[in-house]
């Protein structure tokens, strides 16, 4: 009864240590709570303590908590908005107690509680935290809106200064648009919308004043004393532009402010009607400036520039009001319509000329520049003349032949030599590449882009030039082997199987032991797990040889690899296998069904990829090196080849040269991504534009993937190849003296 007595008293001790353990977990007094994770309940948790250094902490992390709340980015840009967030910054952060469910809470007593709300009853003037003078960041944004405040309405007090010496002064443009400024910068200033109601007419009066009196008669004085004369000069063309492109600027921002705001539609009303004659009179004078500068361009053979300074003048069309709208692109067609015949003339002929003298890249250039212009006028609803379109037809015809000539020049063979050892396996990979380069170079029409243009895949040639590729492989080795397999784990298994009644060897009269006993046969077995591996190794020397120069590429791969794989491919696996079982110690039981019958173990055979599948992998993963190889050769052809070359002939100071191999680079590069499956008939016109654009697509996916390791100044200018190409012919042009 002592050792019970005195058991007891032990636990009755352990039990009381262990309950005051879990209620120190459970409550937590204000002076024992060390750090609290909302900085609310930190701050007045501290305040209730009298702890004033603590207070200051969580009233530090109260302000930095708070001001990534309010924070703006970006900061507001208009004064409404500014003082809206100044006074957010202002305002002090009220700080109370969370709801009882918070973390912080849940760790207090009810005693602290009321602590902590006796505090905030007794200071009331604690409950307010001043977030700018806690926190360094929160201050320097305060500073910094204040700053923007002052300079953004001295700004606005400035531009309405202005605005109204302006105004005195008889200038409602300044003043107006003075206003405006204003407005962005403070748009809820009635102020502002007083003036700008005020000053709306006289603003849209001088506007029209001064285009009917000033620019209008400046340009036409010009028109009238220049244009049509022989003395007559581009430069006076610019001058009427630039008076009447103000003037225009002018007209057009007067129409958006009369329409964008509903307080000035009497006003719109008022002047829409003169509105529209100064715009009619200016589109008159602009047309006639435009046709001039055309005819003059057109007169010095600059038909390029004339073709360049139409497509701006059409663009302008599209924003052009409806009343003058067709007006003007009557004059314009007009215009364009008598220079394209001249420069397209100019351009095909340049073209002819340059084909007799075998500058085949720069002939295919001059002749897309004639179809480019005919089709533009096209785009634009022009109908062409009778002769430009002979002019079109003839260009086509120039392009087609000269395109014959580049590609005879480009034409390159592949040619497969037959790979040794000359046995099925060294045979059948190099009809497998043969396939692969057909398919690859040459696309056998499936409507693919391809990788290079002008290649000839051809087997077993033995007539090449310097320009083709010779591929000859050498299969040293392709071999599956197994390598001797890695023990994993060994495990010894009992299999119990037959059942029989035998009598109890233990048995003994008057003894509670059963005179019968159930012995089951026990077979013992060792499951041995052990890694299998094939290895597979392929050698191949390949020989490449381009401008009669040999380079020789080994391809040495074992596999399994740490780098690389054969896709689809298991070269590793596991089996189990099962030694030659023994009899073992048999199992007794009085029971029957305590004794149940094993199944057979099993051998596991490993999961491994056939021979012929992995051969195929191995003859598939050269290919694939060959295919790389030669993609380096013949897919980088217009940049290390065409492109280098203009390069190259540029920095000499070569420019016809030059100009040629960035006209043939062009042709490549449209054969290429486009010209591949554009089937040509001379009865049809081929949409240049559209194939351009579709160019530029391929060229620019070409340069992040096939062409990427590259010269990357080289890929930029094929990136921008037509105006590359344009702007290298029209330099040779000129250097020639045409």
């Amino acid at each position: 009864m002592g050792a019970d007595r005195e058991s007891f008293g032990l636990r009755a001790v352990v039990a009381a240590v262990l309950l005051a353990g879990l209620a120190g977990c459970q409550t937590v007094t204000l002076d024992k709570v060390g750090a609290f994770q909302d900085p609310r309940v930190g701050y007045l948790a501290a305040g209730a303590m009298n702890d004033g250094r603590g207070q200051q902490r969580y009233a530090r992390l109260l302000a930095d908590t708070h001001f990534a709340q309010v924070r703006l980015e970006p900061v507001p840009a208009t004064l409404p908005a500014l003082a809206e967030y100044r006074q957010a910054l202002q305002r002090p952060i009220r700080v109370s107690l969370p709801e009882r469910a918070q973390q912080d809470m849940q760790k207090l007593t009810e005693a602290d509680i009321m602590k902590m709300k006796a505090y905030m009853t007794a200071n009331p003037g604690k409950l307010e935290v001043d977030g700018a003078r806690h926190s360094s960041d929160w201050a320097g944004e305060l500073a910094k809106v204040e700053k923007q405040v002052m300079e953004l309405s001295q700004r606005k007090a400035s531009l309405l200064k202005r605005a109204e010496a302006a105004a005195g002064a008889g200038d409602y443009r300044t003043a107006f648009r003075a206003c405006l400024d204003a407005g962005v910068i403070d748009p809820e200033d009635s102020t502002i919308r007083v003036y700008k109601e005020k000053w709306i007419g006289p603003y849209a009066d001088q506007v029209i004043r001064e285009v009917q009196k000033e620019d209008l008669p400046a340009a036409e004085a010009i028109q009238e004393r220049e244009f049509g004369k022989p003395t007559s000069r581009v430069e006076f063309t610019k001058d009427c532009d630039t008076i009447l492109d103000k003037a225009q600027q002018e007209l057009t921002t007067l129409k958006q402010i009369l329409e964008g705001d509903a307080a000035f539609r009497d006003v719109r009303r008022s002047r829409s009607s003169v509105l529209e004659k100064v715009e009619t009179r200016m589109a008159d004078a602009r047309g006639k400036t435009w046709g001039e500068r055309l005819r003059l361009l057109s007169d010095q053979k600059q038909y390029w520039a004339a073709y360049e300074y139409a497509t701006v003048r059409g663009r302008e069309l599209a924003t052009s009001a409806t009343h003058v709208k067709t007006a003007l692109a009557n004059q314009l067609a007009v215009a364009y319509g008598k220079m394209l015949p001249q420069g397209m003339e100019y351009f095909v002929g340049t073209a002819n000329d340059y084909f007799a003298s075998d500058a085949f890249g720069l002939a295919c250039v001059f002749c897309r520049m004639a179809e480019e212009m005919i089709q533009y006028a096209r785009k634009q609803g022009f109908v062409p003349t009778a002769e430009a379109q002979t002019w079109e037809l003839r260009a086509g015809e120039t392009r087609r032949d000269a395109q014959k000539k580049l590609q005879a020049a480009m034409t390159r063979k592949l040619i497969i030599a037959e790979f040794l050892p000359d046995d099925p396996e060294g045979q059948n990979l190099g009809r497998q590449t043969f396939d692969d380069c057909v398919r690859r170079y040459e696309q056998l029409g499936r409507g693919e882009a391809p990788v290079a243009w002008g290649v000839k895949v051809e087997r077993g040639s033995k007539e090449y030039g310097p320009l083709d590729y010779v591929i000859e492989g050498n299969l040293r080795e392709l071999s599956i082997e197994d390598l001797a397999p890695r023990e994993l784990s060994r495990e010894v298994i009992e299999v119990g199987r037959d059942i029989t009644q035998v009598p109890n060897p233990k048995y003994k009269p008057k003894s509670d032991l059963p005179k019968m006993v159930f012995e089951q046969k026990v077979f013992m077995y060792q499951r041995i797990t052990q890694e299998v591996t094939k290895q597979a190794r392929v050698r191949v020397d390949l020989a490449v040889t381009h401008q009669s120069q040999k380079k020789i590429l080994t391809i040495d791969s074992t596999f399994p690899n740490d780098k690389t794989s054969l896709p689809g491919i298991t070269l590793v696996g596991t089996e189990d296998r099962l030694d030659i079982p023994f009899i073992g110690p048999p199992r007794i039981s009085a029971s029957r069904a305590a004794l149940t019958v094993d199944e057979w173990p099993q051998a596991r055979a490993p999961k491994l990829s056939s021979e012929s599948n992995v051969k195929d992998a191995l003859r598939e993963h050269v290919r694939a090196r060959i295919r790389r190889t030669l993609d380096d050769l013949m897919g980088t052809y217009p940049v290390n080849v065409l492109a280098a070359t203009a390069s190259r002939q540029q920095r000499l100071g070569n420019h016809l040269e030059s100009a040629n191999a960035w006209g043939q680079c062009l042709e490549y590069c449209y054969q290429l991504t486009v010209g591949y499956r554009v089937s040509e008939d001379r009865t049809k016109v081929v949409d240049w534009f559209r194939n351009k654009e579709e160019m530029l697509k391929q060229i620019a996916e070409n340069n992040s993937s096939l062409w990427q390791e590259t010269d990357q100044a080289l890929r930029a200018r094929l990136a921008n190849i037509w105006d590359v190409s344009v702007g290298s012919a029209l330099g040779a042009l000129k250097e020639k003296g045409r």
